[in-house]
């Protein structure tokens, strides 16, 4: 059974020769060790003319230094390739990671935080609950500035994200979500049945916001006239209507609300074909807009795994799959990136160099063995060749 989980046994038994003693995985070792070796000969060779008294050229010992550079800029962007490699499987494996960013508050900041490391973010704005003795007009203007402000806000908050993204090259998409848009179908409700007095406007309105008919329900609603089932009929597309120009209006000030760094990664809604929105509201009363929105977060997943697995193929299978290579090759990127910040002292490049050395030294010693290669052929990830 296992071998038929991995995709056959004898495709599993040749890839677990191919994991166990891989020649790649040597091969590409060795030759970063070959290259920072002739990096550290030329740091090596360019402190000892800075330390003869009979050879002062200042001038020789920069080129003889300068030329580790390139070594390890060879070495580092290689590295990089690998761990995009390996970024790419674990995205394929574990699927994207999704957060909700509501109004800023005071646990915004760890929120931020989270968000650092997310694919997908949510930014929840939420309407205000309306004043009944405002009209129509003021009511959706003060909900427009309502929510502009939160956008505003969240926006400000997500530069950091999205400048720190960029030098990762890591890209979230971004939602926009306005809850609560019922409020304002909760009101219009109360205004227009205001003759038929508070209790019947409050049925109507709770009718509403659990998604309901208001014509259907308890056998004490079903006596009610016809006249109030149109009224309440009316009252919710009146609401609808209004909601809906309140958001296109919302749509249309994005531009001018967020910042430039943070528009090209916000994610439009496919509604209808053709059709694209920039905000999806998520109430009681449009439940199936939830639905638009998994569905939108998964043709992303989905193109994402898409476009991860074809570059993966074209650039080759990742080569250091065990957790404790992940973990030495983020650190010797780490040591290569310090390396590479230092221009004038050179002994502590050499340092930085020896460091990575043993680091490779540690990485070549880590040994496969048959357990750890099946069980990572098993959940289909790395599969050697």
């Amino acid at each position: 059974m296992e071998g038929e989980d991995a995709g056959g046994s004898n495709e599993l038994s040749i890839a677990a020769k191919g994991l166990l003693g891989r020649k790649e995985r040597e091969e590409r070792i060795q030759g970063w060790i070959r290259v920072l070796l002739e990096g550290l000969g030329a740091l090596e060779a360019a402190l000892a003319i800075g330390d003869d008294r009979e050879q002062t050229d200042s001038a020789a010992a920069a080129a003889a230094a300068a030329a580790a550079d390139p070594a390890a800029a060879a070495v580092l962007k290689e590295l990089r390739e690998e761990r995009n490699k390996l970024t790419t499987q674990t995205q394929i494996e574990e699927g994207l990671s999704v957060l909700l960013l509501g109004p800023p508050n005071a646990g915004m900041k760890r929120s931020i935080e989270a968000a650092r490391e997310s694919d997908v973010l949510l930014l929840l704005l939420a309407a205000s609950p309306q004043q009944q003795q405002q009209q129509k007009e003021q009511q959706q203007e003060a909900q427009l500035q309502h929510l502009q402000q939160q956008l505003q806000q969240l926006g400000e908050a997500l530069k950091d994200i999205i400048k720190e993204g960029e030098e990762k090259k890591k890209k979230p998409h971004i939602f926009i979500l306005v809850n609560k848009t019922d409020l304002l179908s909760n009101q219009s409700s109360s205004s227009s049945s205001s003759s038929k007095g508070s209790s019947n406007s409050s049925s109507s309105s709770a009718s509403l916001c659990v998604g309901s008919d208001p014509r259907t329900g308890a056998s004490s609603q079903q006596q009610q006239q016809p006249q109030q089932d149109a009224e309440s009929s009316a009252a919710a597309a009146a609401a609808a209507a209004a909601a809906g120009d309140l958001l296109h209006r919302l749509d249309n000030s994005i531009d001018n609300l967020l910042p430039i760094s943070v528009l090209p990664f916000i994610s439009s809604f496919r509604v209808y074909e053709g059709l694209h929105q920039r905000i999806l509201p998520i109430s009681c009363v449009n439940k199936l807009n939830l639905q638009q929105l998994l569905l939108s977060i998964q043709s992303i997943s989905s193109s994402s795994s898409s476009n991860s697995s074809s570059s993966s193929s074209g650039g080759g299978e990742a080569l250091f799959c065990l957790q404790s290579e992940r973990i030495l090759l983020q650190q010797l990127e780490e040591t290569l990136e310090h390396f590479l910040g230092i221009e004038e002292a050179l002994e502590e490049k050499v340092e930085d160099l020896h460091f990575a050395l043993h680091l490779l030294s540690k990485l070549r010693g880590i040994k496969w063995k048959t357990r750890e290669a099946v069980e990572i052929i098993q959940k289909n990830f790395c599969l050697g060749k």
